[in-house]
């Protein structure tokens, strides 16, 4: 699914879960689209982990449609601080990368991953960003 589709039929939603749909599932369908053995995941992850290349990666990311995703996020928790905002979504993005690339290892290693699909890695990782986005936040 294309995240622009995705935020035709999403209009203004006040749910984060709606918003971390938008973010999450377009990667893990790409990723699912992507003929094995893929180390597109794996070569992201890489690419998070080194300073320079991750300001890289995030320059060609920052898309039109990534930006309305990440406004609609911060939208859907107005009782946040700006700086508890930008760490969240900061922090669901290694979450999103380091999931996806430790889940493309395990198909590539042969490792069994009984019923795992992208689309279920994806359907977890939107779970466990809702719970993550909505946690409330400490001083």
């Amino acid at each position: 699914m294309l995240r622009g589709a995705m935020l035709s039929q999403l209009g203004n939603s006040p749910e984060p879960r709606d918003w971390i749909t938008c973010l999450v599932l377009p990667y893990t369908d790409n990723l699912a689209a992507r003929k094995p053995p893929s180390w597109y995941a794996r070569l992201n992850a890489q690419i998070n982990a080194d300073p320079v290349l991750r300001e890289i990666s995030l320059e060609e990311a920052d898309t039109p449609s990534y930006q309305q995703v990440i406004i609609g996020l911060e939208r859907a928790a107005p009782g946040f601080p700006a700086a508890v905002r930008r760490e969240r979504v900061k922090l669901a993005g290694h979450l999103i990368v380091q999931a996806c690339a430790d889940y493309e290892s395990s198909l590539a290693d042969g490792v069994p991953v009984r019923g795992r699909t992208w689309r279920k890695v994806g359907a977890a990782l939107v779970d466990a960003l809702s719970g993550f986005w909505s946690a409330p936040v400490s001083s």
